[in-house]
């Protein structure tokens, strides 16, 4: 049985924030697929009908493009990235 462990910022980010999640796939293997629900993702990939390879593609792509104002955010503001490396964590 495939584990789910990929798909939890799906869980936790993406459908909390977007509501959604597509992921693309090659129309040999059945095309773009949309879920409304990460409890759909979810037994659809335990089912086998999605490939772990593109769950982890498409994870990939959407935490990286919601990341994408914070990847702006630094470069236009660089010294703040810099005082934010400077953070030491202490636990």
């Amino acid at each position: 049985m495939p584990s789910v462990h990929r798909s939890l910022p799906a869980r936790y980010i993406i459908f909390p924030e977007r509501g959604e999640m597509k992921i693309p796939r090659p129309r040999e293997y059945g095309g773009e697929i949309a879920f409304q629900s990460y409890e759909d993702l979810e037994k659809k990939y335990l089912e086998g009908s999605i490939h772990p390879l593109d769950l982890k593609k498409a994870v990939s792509s959407e935490l990286s493009e919601f990341l994408k104002p914070v990847r702006e955010h630094f470069r236009r503001n660089p010294k703040t990235l810099e005082e934010m490396k400077k953070i030491e964590v202490t636990r």
